[in-house]
């Protein structure tokens, strides 16, 4: 681990659960916000999570019909997961049987309903830990009669910068990469010479130990597309990403398989 220099860390952390789902126990928290409602909000850890310099808060974009649902933040990327299901490539909400609802949201965490394909039920938990560590909770069930395969993609895309692979780390079950961040801010000047960090060390993990991880080169999102679809035209299955765990890069990924 001493072979790279950073004085940030942020940790991106897939989970995938067999559990029941998380329940909102008072109605009057309850929104149930659709793609057409006035739902903007930055999720941020709590104070007592937080520290003011590097500090990561993400706006969700669950509403944009050409995207996936992304997590962003300003200066390190947008968060995203993919669907592959029986080789159709679900990478846009427009393509969802069931778009995202947002059940309920809070100033550290939200909770999403949708469908991304028939029958397939999901219940997503975004939830901002601290100020260098978020994770995505998915909860998926069958509720049909058709055998789903499924590949589920973690991304990390920050295209055109400073994104790097540092490697895969099995024990951890993650890749790791750099990025670096400017001092220099639009609306402050605080920043400089003040501790503010720039070179960071990242991890993109997952619950259980991922089945292919890769990088990729693109502006975006449609680029990843072809990435796990690249042979679909002689109707091959892409199982496995490209495995390169070290380079320049615009997308890191993980892969499971469920």
């Amino acid at each position: 681990m001493n072979k790279f220099i950073f004085t940030g860390i942020l940790a991106l952390f897939l989970a995938l659960t067999a559990v029941a789902q998380v329940r909102v126990s008072d109605d009057y928290l309850i929104i149930n916000a659709r793609g057409d409602d006035p739902l903007f909000t930055t999720y941020a850890a709590a104070m007592d999570r937080s520290h003011f310099f590097a500090d990561k808060a993400y706006f969700m974009d669950y509403f944009s019909p050409d995207k996936p649902i992304t997590y962003h933040s300003q200066y390190a990327g947008e968060w995203a997961t993919i669907w592959k299901i029986n080789n159709v490539v679900v990478d846009e909400i427009r393509e969802f049987v069931r778009p995202p609802v947002v059940v309920a949201s809070f100033p550290d965490m939200a909770i999403l309903e949708y469908e991304p394909f028939d029958g397939l039920q999901v219940q997503e938990v975004f939830f901002v830990y601290s100020s260098g560590a978020a994770l995505v909770n998915l909860q998926v069930r069958n509720t049909g009669e058709i055998p789903y395969r499924i590949n589920l993609y973690s991304v990390l895309h920050l295209s055109g910068d400073s994104l790097r692979a540092a490697g895969y780390d099995a024990a951890n079950q993650g890749f790791w990469f750099t990025h670096y961040e400017s001092t220099v801010r639009l609306h402050s000047n605080l920043y400089k010479g003040r501790g503010y960090p720039t070179d960071f060390r990242n991890m993109l993990a997952c619950s259980d130990a991922p089945d292919s991880y890769g990088i990729h080169h693109g502006c975006d999102w449609s680029d990843f597309y072809f990435a796990i679809k690249r042979l679909s035209k002689v109707h091959f299955y892409v199982q496995k990403l490209n495995e390169q765990a070290e380079g320049p890069a615009d997308f890191v990924a993980i892969q499971k398989n469920l």
